[in-house]
């Protein structure tokens, strides 16, 4: 163990989380990381509520697995997939579960797409091959495919 080295499994990465809240608010993103608590808001609480069903991880082979833990150490980023979906082609889709925001319209975000990205490459530098995201909006129980470009 090195003297920066603080024995934790990720402490030389950042979460893909914590790298979308600060492309969409980089005070949220500040709070999160010094450990202080986001303002507890409805569209917070709602979020919090929705991901409690997919932050159980699935353990068995199954075609949809929850609660992926993935890293890529080459980008220096990790985290957890929400849904990662094995197609009848044997390639995967990504599927990130969001509760509606502020706006009420279930729209891509920017920070929603840059997770995506970082979720994609994180499973492909492990081997996997992506086919395609979504975020499946949790108040609309809607799917939004996502293109991710190269």
């Amino acid at each position: 163990m090195t003297e920066h080295d603080t024995g934790e499994p990720y402490a030389d990465s950042l979460p893909f989380s914590l790298v979308a809240h600060w492309s969409f608010c980089p005070r949220r993103a500040w709070l999160e990381a010094m450990d202080e608590k986001a303002p507890k808001v409805a569209q917070i609480q709602q979020g919090v509520a929705d991901h409690a069903r997919v932050d159980v991880p699935t353990t068995r082979e199954a075609q949809t697995m929850r609660g992926i833990d993935v890293r890529d150490p080459s980008l220096g980023v990790h985290g957890r997939v929400d849904r990662v979906e094995r197609l009848p082609s044997g390639r995967l889709r990504v599927v990130e579960h969001k509760a509606t925001p502020v706006k009420r319209a279930a729209r891509i975000s920017d920070a929603n797409r840059l997770q995506l990205v970082l979720q994609t490459m994180a499973l492909e530098s492990q081997g996997n091959t992506v086919e395609d995201a979504e975020v499946y909006f949790t108040t609309h129980h809607r799917r939004v495919p996502v293109e991710l470009s190269p």
